[in-house]
C-alpha cells in the first residue's frame, strides 16, 4: 500500500480494518510505525499494484 496523509507519504501493509473500510491500519515502511486511516478525511490509500509504472 502507499499513503498520504497530512503531508506525510509512505508505504506499508494493511495490518487492519474495519468491516465497512472506513478505518484502516497500516504497518509503515521506513519505521513509521502503524498509522491509523480514515475514509473521508483527506488520507489517501492505494495499493501500490494499481499505480502507473
Amino acid at each position: 500500500m502507499s499513503f498520504l496523509d497530512a503531508g506525510l507519504s509512505g508505504t506499508g501493509v494493511v495490518d487492519a480494518m474495519t468491516g465497512d473500510h472506513s478505518i484502516v491500519w497500516i504497518w509503515s515502511d521506513g519505521g513509521l510505525g502503524r498509522r491509523m486511516f480514515f475514509q473521508g478525511c483527506g488520507s489517501i490509500i492505494a495499493s501500490l499494484e494499481d499505480q502507473p509504472e
